[in-house]
């Protein structure tokens, strides 16, 4: 799809929605934090899948009876190493809770996906309403800029009233004024897509293909609902915050150690005594540590549940008026198109009939202006239902 589009003293080239969207994604800096998560709580699983959930631990001591004055000669070197073991099923539910982390991530990446697709939709919207109203306006400015040239040389031979030439300059006047605003507006929304894309092109929402757009199926809101990326990302949270539940109660203790020791002693005059022997560590449960552990556990569970709910609710109230505003967009182009239709064709009547001085041209000037504004209010009118229908779309995962 090849889009045109008009920038003032300066060069912009073709570029489609998809692609500024696509743009704004590479070089979005939220990205890269989420992105960064996302493989950080994989390696997480990844690590989980070790023997022992944590590092050995060394320890050594030493005796003698130097300090207390004796004169045994008594020494003692004892050196011992244990690991930690995972309690049962604590390891598959560490394992568990790092992956969900990892979908809570890759869920926010969607998200913040959504969003960049949103404020490129957005900015691109407002930019191709004023872009189109600038054209417009420079058509009308030269146009009244041809009337009144005529006008000056008809109110030099006396043929119309000089109330009727200030008229058609006010105008003039009103029309530059609208330029300039809109103008200003068109570069002010540009630079918004530029500063998403970091690139000098913007998308024409006008020019994207309406009938492919129409062929889209947005009726079955539990459906789309269902595949926003923010209602994936609720489901996720909770997903994780169960898995940290189920963590916790694996926990209900800490680990277990097991290990060796060596014990060298001697005495003098005797010889060197030395043994090896084996080391279990079990600390005992408390709920001193277990309740605050699980309570912040089911604290999370209940949280992410209400996410759940609020976010299923605000998603689904938030389409219902999309999809309103889509269906009434496209009434009010079928009404401002039969409008401009019908003005366009008083205005060619009206322009045959001053031509040969049938009417004044503050009745010309006056057909031409609401023509105008018609046409303004059609263009406007095709780029919302647009601009609506993409909404729903880009947060039901379905375009671009």
């Amino acid at each position: 799809m090849i889009l045109s589009v008009v920038v003032f003293n300066s060069t912009a080239y073709a570029i489609t929605l998809q692609e500024a969207i696509a743009k704004a994604w590479q070089v979005d800096p939220a990205r890269k934090a989420f992105t960064t998560d996302k493989e950080a709580e994989y390696n997480k699983a990844d690590a989980a899948h070790s023997w022992f959930p944590g590092g050995p631990t060394l320890n050594g001591q030493y005796f003698d009876d130097h300090a207390i004055g004796s004169n045994q000669g008594y020494t003692t070197y004892q050196f011992g190493v244990s690991v930690p073991v995972w309690l049962p099923g604590q390891r598959d539910a560490t394992i568990q809770e790092a992956l969900s982390n990892n979908k809570v991530a890759i869920e926010n990446l969607a998200v913040e996906k959504m969003l960049i697709g949103i404020r490129v939709l957005d900015a691109a919207t407002e930019a191709s309403l004023y872009k189109n109203q600038v054209m417009i306006l420079e058509q009308e400015k030269e146009a009244l800029l041809h009337i009144r040239k005529l006008s000056d040389s008809l109110y030099t031979h006396g043929e119309i009233a000089s109330t009727d030439l200030d008229a058609i300059i006010a105008w003039l006047e009103d029309v530059e004024r609208e330029l300039a605003t809109a103008q200003e507006q068109y570069i002010n929304f540009r630079a918004m897509v530029q500063q998403l894309t970091l690139q000098d092109e913007v998308p024409d929402i006008l020019m994207i293909d309406g009938q492919g757009l129409l062929r889209q199926n947005v009726k079955d809101l539990n459906l789309i609902v269902e595949h926003d990326p923010r209602m994936k990302l609720a489901q996720a949270v909770l997903s994780s915050a169960e898995a940290t539940h189920e963590r916790a109660k694996s926990s209900f203790m800490p680990a277990p150690q097991v290990g060796v020791m060596g014990i060298h002693e001697k005495q003098y005059g005797s010889p060197w005594n030395s043994r090896i022997g084996f080391e279990v560590s079990v600390p005992l449960p408390s709920e001193a540590r277990n309740v605050p552990m699980q309570m912040d556990a089911v604290k999370k569970i209940a949280s992410a549940e209400q996410l759940v709910v609020s976010s299923k609710r605000a998603i689904y109230a938030e389409y219902i008026k999309l999809r309103a505003r889509f269906w009434a967009s496209l009434k009010v182009v079928r009404h401002t198109t039969e409008k401009y239709n019908a003005l366009e064709n008083r205005l060619n009547s009206m322009a045959k009939a001053w031509s040969v001085g049938e009417v004044a041209s503050i009745e010309f000037v006056r057909a031409r202006h609401q023509a105008l504004l018609a046409r303004r209010e059609k263009i406007a009118a095709d780029i919302m239902w647009r601009s609506a229908l993409l909404r729903i779309l880009i947060t039901g995962r379905r375009y671009p």
